[in-house]
């Protein structure tokens, strides 16, 4: 099922609906920027073993005695509190609360509704189980269809200026550099297609696939291409992060060869996610 109705909205999942995180801020800013309307959702667990009782998941601690339409009525009550502060930034803010496990209900809520862009924090270094299992964040962006959206927990709002996204062998990929344009058109960014090729000798033919695409599906003058080597990938990758100073970077997430030369040899996408600035993943 594709609701059309939810594929013009910027979903966000806050980490702690009790706060103004970073994740909550950053989306409803980039939502107010591209003009697009926003869902708060939250999903709220029951153990079995505990039941009547409930948990709150999302940064709460375990309350002993609510029934589930308890617990989703305090959940809502707290989440109408937060699209109050959120609507000081912008208007269009609506929330939702189901009750469910968190990752498989908000990948089957997410596959059903398409939105426009899920935004997710990242909080934590990551451990070993985060090595071996992925995070929330990274299974989630293997797992859904809509581009997914990870800001850094410790992370401030600033327009985007810059932007990176990161392809090997580049092929067009009209689909997400035209969702990435319309991006950098709201904010007057540029954007920079950073295409891992195996060395100098395919340059010019994949520069010329670049200029094709270029001069006809785009016409956007703020785009470039720039190759990344790949017996030098580690240190272009974060030469070129740092000369375009990007506010983000993206990244199309079934591409698990280009992720494992990325992270150093490990395939866990979360290896990359780990930068100061928010990582988009298609």
């Amino acid at each position: 099922m594709n609701n059309n109705k939810e594929t013009n909205k910027i979903y966000i999942y806050p980490s702690d609906f009790r706060l103004f995180t970073a994740e909550t801020h950053y989306g409803i800013t980039m939502a107010r920027q591209v003009r697009r309307p926003v869902k708060l959702i939250d999903f709220e667990t029951i153990f079995p073993s505990d039941a009547p009782n409930a948990s709150v998941t999302a940064g709460a601690p375990p309350v002993p005695g609510l029934t589930a339409e308890q617990l989703q009525a305090e959940a809502e009550a707290k989440m109408a509190k937060l699209r109050t502060l959120a609507q000081y930034i912008w208007k269009e803010v609506q929330y939702e609360v189901e009750i469910g496990s968190p990752e498989p209900s908000v990948a089957k809520k997410l596959d059903e509704e398409s939105p426009y862009l899920l935004v997710l924090g990242r909080y934590g270094d990551l451990d070993l189980a985060a090595k071996w299992f992925g995070t929330f964040e990274s299974r989630l962006a293997r797992k859904i269809s809509c581009p997914v959206l990870i800001v850094p927990g410790d992370s401030t709002v600033r327009d985007v200026q810059q932007v990176v996204y990161v392809t090997e062998n580049f092929a067009g990929e009209k689909e997400q550099v035209d969702w990435l344009v319309q991006l950098a058109q709201a904010y007057g960014a540029k954007i920079t297609i950073a295409d891992v090729i195996e060395g100098k000798d395919s340059f010019e033919p994949q520069f010329e696939t670049f200029k094709s695409y270029f001069n006809t599906s785009w016409k956007y003058h703020h785009l470039d291409y720039f190759p990344l080597f790949l017996k030098e990938l580690d240190r272009s990758f974060e030469s070129l992060i740092r000369a375009r100073n990007a506010d983000l970077l993206a990244f199309q997430s079934r591409e698990q060869g280009l992720f494992k030369r990325l992270a150093g040899g490990d395939s866990d996408i979360h290896r990359i996610l780990t930068p100061d600035i928010p990582v988009l993943v298609f």
